[in-house]
């Protein structure tokens, strides 16, 4: 038996070993007539094979590439455009893409990180900094906890972190909280906590006990009246 372990390699699977073996075979015929002839016939075969015929996308000159790679360049044929493929002395290789190495010591935290701390620095010093800082460290925090949900994770990290990453210009008061986007179900508010602005506290059973009262009410009345 003939395994396929055992022969040559499919250049082209998708067509199969048949066609595979065809081309190889009419790479030795004399006549130049009859070798185009057999050419043409295997790229037809070759067509009803493709699953792009389907489309109705012209694959000729795809597939007379694919003949003339699996006839290694060595046939004296020519394809219906007129062309005889020729192997390339040099292909072209696409440039290469370099790897960012941005904030590679804090990959975790992010770029946007290394944006806000830079846009930090240049502000000047005031309420609105420092409040900016806050938050930034909030997001570390936020992130790192993303990052590794399994750690835990402490402010001196974070703040350590920070003036890492800003090169000791940026600095968080110890007092700060850095849970402030980690909070679920709160939204977040983006300006100075103010004495004005604090939310106000509100009772979510108010309504139900007022309801419960009013329906006590009335069936101690109806009682009195039986």
């Amino acid at each position: 038996m003939r395994y396929n372990s055992n022969q040559v390699k499919l250049l082209f699977p998708e067509y199969g070993r048949n066609v595979q073996d065809l081309i190889q075979t009419i790479r030795h015929e004399q006549d130049p007539v009859k070798r185009q002839a057999q050419a043409n016939a295997i790229v037809n075969l070759m067509a009803h094979l493709s699953p792009g015929q389907k489309n109705g996308i012209d694959i000729r000159p795809r597939l007379w590439k694919h003949f003339f790679a699996i006839a290694e360049y060595q046939i004296d044929v020519i394809s219906n455009e007129g062309i005889k493929y020729e192997v390339e002395a040099e292909r072209i290789r696409p440039a290469r893409i370099e790897y960012p190495t941005n904030n590679e010591a804090f990959r975790h935290y992010g770029n946007h990180v290394r944006r806000l701390v830079e846009k930090a620095i240049e502000m000047e010093d005031g309420p609105k900094k420092s409040y900016l800082i806050s938050l930034i460290g909030s997001y570390m925090k936020m992130a790192y906890k993303t990052w590794n949900k399994d750690h835990y994770v402490s402010d001196e990290g974070i703040i350590k972190d920070l003036k890492t990453l800003s090169k000791g210009k940026l600095n968080i008061e110890d007092a700060t909280a850095l849970d402030v986007l980690s909070r679920k179900g709160k939204g977040v508010n983006l300006q100075p906590a103010t004495s004005e602005s604090r939310p106000v506290k509100v009772n979510k059973f108010r309504g139900r006990s007022s309801n419960n009262n009013r329906r006590f009410n009335d069936r101690n009345r109806n009682n009195r009246r039986r």
